[in-house]
């Protein structure tokens, strides 16, 4: 009886130290990693959009900049040639 557990222990200890058992990931897991993968996905999307739409807005306002500043110069050429 002592042999018995002797040799279960010992045959236990070298199944264990170096086998391991090869199960797959529960689904849950899978859900997990389903989840943060769109979720890198939409962040992603969000920050290139946003950075779209800030060159955007920097563009318009460049053109409208040089726009204002193209009629100030019109206004006060026409009120120096009315002098």
């Amino acid at each position: 009886m002592v042999a018995e557990r002797a040799s279960k222990a010992s045959t236990a200890g070298a199944r264990g130290s170096g086998e391991r058992c090869a199960r797959l990931p529960s689904p849950g897991s899978f859900g997990l990693l389903a989840l943060a993968l769109c979720s890198l996905a939409l962040s992603l999307l969000a920050h290139f959009r946003t950075a779209e739409l800030q060159a955007r807005v920097l563009r318009l306002e460049a053109e409208s900049g040089e726009q204002q500043m193209e009629t100030a110069i019109l206004g006060r050429v026409n009120q120096l040639l009315d002098e």
